[in-house]
C-alpha cells in the first residue's frame, strides 16, 4: 500500500531506518494518523 518491502517496514518498527517524508506521509494516510501526533508535536 504504501510502496516499501516488509521487510523496510521491519526495519522501521526496529528503529534500524526512518521512512522518508514521502514514505511518512503514505503511512499516516494510510494508518489514518495524524502526522503531529505521529512526531510528538501535538497530543
Amino acid at each position: 500500500m504504501i510502496g516499501v518491502s516488509q521487510q523496510t517496514i521491519s526495519h522501521y518498527v526496529k528503529g534500524n531506518i526512518l521512512p522518508s517524508l514521502d514514505t511518512f506521509a503514505k503511512l499516516c494516510e494510510v494508518l489514518d494518523a495524524d502526522a503531529n501526533y505521529v512526531l510528538g508535536i501535538t497530543k
